[in-house]
């Protein structure tokens, strides 16, 4: 299920009729959504990904479900764990679960398959997270995107030529997988981390 609503002094709704909800056929497991929490996208367990548009919310017998505009995005069913979606481009990018090295882009518009980006799984393992620069201004559209696989891969993906720019791999320990990161405003520093505790901050 995914709910929103206004805050109170605990972290509690005020009034309980304030509260939207969606309901889903399997777990939530990624969102993205706009700078006011209105509408955006959300992936399941079961690999499948919903437009949710609560600007636009039913409730009771006339009750708006989320629209399911991907079925599956992987062959395995496996969950979407990263999940981003930008307003420029109109595109949305996911993974496609622990067993593939497969990230996906979409357009926004038609929800056509725009890239099936393959690498090796062997090597890189598979998209832990995927983020992007935000750039100087708000306005400044998001091109470069950085990609990161559990094996420690890293790379900065260019958005308007589809394709990875820049590539390389962070030492890590035996055992170590990368987990999480981010990229900075710069377009040049990142920091990620792993499932020991490391924190690894550097600069393209």
């Amino acid at each position: 299920m995914l709910a929103r609503y206004p805050l109170g002094p605990s972290c509690q709704p005020d009034d309980p009729d304030t509260v939207q909800h969606f309901a889903t056929s399997s777990a939530i497991v990624a969102l993205t959504l706009d700078a006011n929490n209105n509408e955006g996208l959300c992936g399941t367990e079961e690999g499948a990904v919903y437009y949710v548009d609560f600007d636009n919310f039913l409730n009771g017998p006339e009750r708006t479900d989320p629209i399911k505009i991907i079925q599956g995005n992987n062959q395995n069913q496996d969950p979407i764990r990263t999940l981003k979606f930008d307003s420029q481009p109109t595109i949305f990018l996911t993974d496609t679960g622990p067993k593939s090295d497969v990230f996906k882009i979409f357009a926004t518009e038609n929800c056509d398959q725009v890239n099936d980006c393959v690498s090796n799984y062997d090597e890189d393992g598979h998209v832990v997270f995927i983020t992007f620069a935000y750039g100087e201004t708000s306005r400044q559209k998001k091109d470069k995107r950085l990609i990161g696989f559990s094996n420690g891969v890293i790379k900065r993906f260019d958005m308007k030529k589809l394709e990875a720019e820049h590539v390389f791999k962070i030492p890590m320990n035996i055992g170590e997988k990368l987990t999480c990161g981010l990229f900075s405003e710069n377009k040049s520093n990142f920091a990620c981390g792993t499932n020991q505790g490391t924190l690894i901050i550097g600069s393209l």
